[in-house]
């Protein structure tokens, strides 16, 4: 490097440094804009959260307003005239009203599922009862109940051991009704 070249190299130097500053100013601004939309929707993101999964419990809606307004009317109405006050009717629960009805009426598929150890040696083993799973299948056009049979078995000749089953089939969701469904 040439002692006549330097001051050039050291424009150059200084032009780069403010041009660094520069960028990273805008750097910070953006970050610091990201951090303002990061805590904007951190609190839409929590307003929703109590919305959807607050307690329920305390939340009054207005059946339960009436009936409640409605018993101190009447009890009002009752003490003028000195007699008991009405009781209001039982209301039926909406849970129970609302609950899934299945058809009996549609198809059965029924499916036996056999252990693998009485499958080879059948003639050892004795049969002490089954477990039978029924869920709601599909197939394009109708709905069918897809009924798995896995029977118990003990051995014949040592009944102290535990009884052999099948492995069940895997699950849709834990205790649901609905099946799988078949790959066409």
């Amino acid at each position: 490097m040439n002692l006549a070249e330097l001051p050039t190299q050291m424009n150059l130097l200084q032009q780069q440094v403010a041009s660094l500053q520069e960028t990273l100013g805008q750097t910070r601004q953006a970050l610091e804009e990201s951090r303002r939309e990061n805590t904007v929707l951190r609190q839409k993101l929590d307003a929703l959260a109590r919305r959807f999964f607050g307690k329920k419990s305390e939340q009054l809606n207005a059946a339960q307003l009436e009936l409640l307004l409605s018993g101190l009317v009447e009890r009002a109405v009752a003490e003028e005239k000195k007699e008991p006050p009405a009781r209001p009717a039982p209301r039926t629960s909406s849970a129970s009203s609302q609950r899934l009805r299945t058809p009996d009426h549609l198809e059965v598929v029924r499916q036996v599922i056999g252990p693998d150890l009485v499958l080879a040696q059948p003639e050892q083993w004795k049969k002490i009862g089954q477990e039978v799973t029924r869920r709601l299948d599909y197939q394009p056009g109708k709905f069918f109940w897809q009924e798995t049979v896995r029977p118990k078995y003990v051995r014949a000749d040592q009944r102290l051991l535990p009884p052999v089953l099948a492995p069940a089939p895997a699950q849709v969701a834990d205790h649901s009704l609905a099946a799988p469904g078949r790959k066409f």
